[in-house]
């Protein structure tokens, strides 16, 4: 069945709005193309979504057969919501009602069956970048504490918008690490972005935590004005 989504991509604009479950990811080798992949009861249907060679809108292709290529992703002119930034004319960005950022590079974006976050990135060798919140920022811990007690902190690290936390710990028997980040939002509000992987994948991820943090846009829905009648 079909669901709404809370998050999407933006691009050579236009926005590509995907039908829940979804998987985006960039073609390797073509970073003006997206494999949009969505998962029901009856398998799995694919299409491309591409710039044309000749320039001009994006374009929808099927990949392989598919019962319902109508229903992966729909393209729409304009801005998704009123209150976000219109499409770039070049290269991808992600959207959700209540901020845009980068699509970091290495990175497939997922929706996720419970939120928030409305989506999560998934990278090789289980990799994963996501973004939590807005949380009330004064109620955090230091950045230093935001680890549970198996977690060692490894140190804090330089970022654009303020340092990044990086953590190291043990699961399933194998070495993994943590970054934190945390960016203000508005008002007191904040959003949490996190890198985990194993060390291999340390310099990706920590690429991407950067791109996130470093892009991040805050857009606050308007508030909303209550039409009762009074009385």
């Amino acid at each position: 069945m079909a669901q709404h989504v809370f998050a999407w991509l933006a691009g050579y604009g236009q926005v590509v709005m995907p039908w829940a479950p979804y998987r985006l990811e960039r073609l390797p080798g073509n970073d003006r193309a997206v494999l949009c992949t969505r998962t029901g009861v009856w398998g799995s249907s694919r299409v491309i979504v591409e710039v044309p060679a000749g320039g001009g809108p994006l374009t929808i292709r099927r990949l392989g057969w598919s019962p319902f290529r109508q229903y992966v992703v729909e393209l729409l002119p304009g801005k998704a919501r009123p209150h976000l930034p219109s499409p770039p004319a070049q290269g991808w960005q992600l959207q959700c009602e209540l901020f845009v950022t980068a699509w970091p590079e290495g990175f497939a974006m997922r929706s996720v069956d419970s939120f928030p976050p409305p989506f999560d990135l998934e990278g090789p060798r289980d990799s994963y970048l996501w973004i939590q919140g807005p949380v009330t920022a004064s109620e955090l811990p230091p950045l230093a504490e935001m680890k549970t007690d198996e977690q060692e902190v490894v140190g804090l690290l330089e970022g654009s918008r303020g340092p990044i936390a990086e953590f190291r710990y043990e699961f399933d028997g194998e070495p993994h690490l943590m970054f934190q980040s945390v960016i203000a939002y508005v008002d007191d509000q904040a959003l949490v972005v996190t890198g985990q992987c194993q060390p291999e994948e340390r310099e990706l991820t920590l690429r991407g935590v950067r791109q996130l943090a470093d892009n991040l846009q805050a857009c606050p829905p308007p508030a909303e004005v209550d039409t009762a009648p009074a009385g």
